[in-house]
């Protein structure tokens, strides 16, 4: 098994002082959930996905196989997960991730 971890500002299981509005803490909250369902569906029973807020930073949306390769940054430019070449370059990297722990 595999652990990912979704890095965002605060947006999971409450709200965060640093994003100012609903709309959003909607956008990450979405976001993150979208994509978790979305690996779980293609890896079902093979990954522990987490999600972890930064405190006190905006911009973030990481995806990190833990203590492995970063997947996803938005922070680094590229967005939020809204298009199949960004989910095809997590799923190819989840890959390797299971492949190296098989």
């Amino acid at each position: 098994m595999a652990k990912l971890q979704i890095l965002e500002p605060e947006a999971i299981g409450g709200s965060s002082t640093r994003i100012n509005n609903q709309e959003q803490w909607k956008r990450y909250n979405d976001a993150y959930f979208h994509l978790k369902q979305e690996l779980e569906g293609l890896f079902p029973g093979l990954l522990d996905i987490t999600g972890e807020g930064t405190p006190g930073v905006t911009g973030y949306f990481e995806v990190q196989v833990v203590g492995g390769k970063l997947l996803h940054s938005k922070k680094n430019g590229n967005g939020f997960v809204d298009s199949a070449a960004k989910m095809q370059t997590i799923v190819d990297g989840v890959k390797a991730a299971l492949d190296e722990r098989s």
